[in-house]
């Protein structure tokens, strides 16, 4: 966990390599087609690496708002369906960071396991944030 903004509740996923930047539009894809997701957030693409060398207008992380932690939920579990559906599409794990950011804090999602993440979802549906306890199960 980091610190953050206290008032924010974001999804941000991101690239952790240069290439490929198809996984990133993938999920963007995916989350704005999910109704629960796209009804209680704002999703956009953009481009963190701010260089005169980096103009080719490639997007490499998503940043999601969602208004309250329910729509962080849906957001979470809109991901946690993609990525199963990526795992058995492709050989390799999309190499994307994925983390919350909620009540100044930051958590790491995307090194939860199916049932961490579903467990920390159900908490921010009950307004119970309950810290994951990332590692083996």
């Amino acid at each position: 966990m980091h610190p953050t903004d206290e008032k924010s509740i974001r999804f941000l996923a991101t690239l952790k390599e240069a290439e490929p930047h198809d996984f990133i539009e993938s999920l963007q894809e995916w989350l704005t087609q999910d109704a629960e997701a796209s009804q209680s957030s704002t999703i956009e693409l953009a481009n963190s690496v701010k260089s005169p060398e980096n103009m080719s207008g490639s997007f490499d992380t998503i940043l999601a708002v969602a208004g309250q932690m329910t729509g962080l939920g849906s957001l979470i579990l809109a991901y946690l369906t993609w990525r199963k559906t990526m795992s058995q599409s492709v050989e390799v794990t999309p190499p994307i960071r994925v983390r919350a950011e909620l009540n100044g804090m930051s958590i790491e999602i995307d090194g939860m396991s199916d049932t961490q993440i579903t467990a920390f979802v159900s908490g921010l549906q009950r307004d119970e944030i309950e810290m994951p306890n990332v590692g083996p199960e």
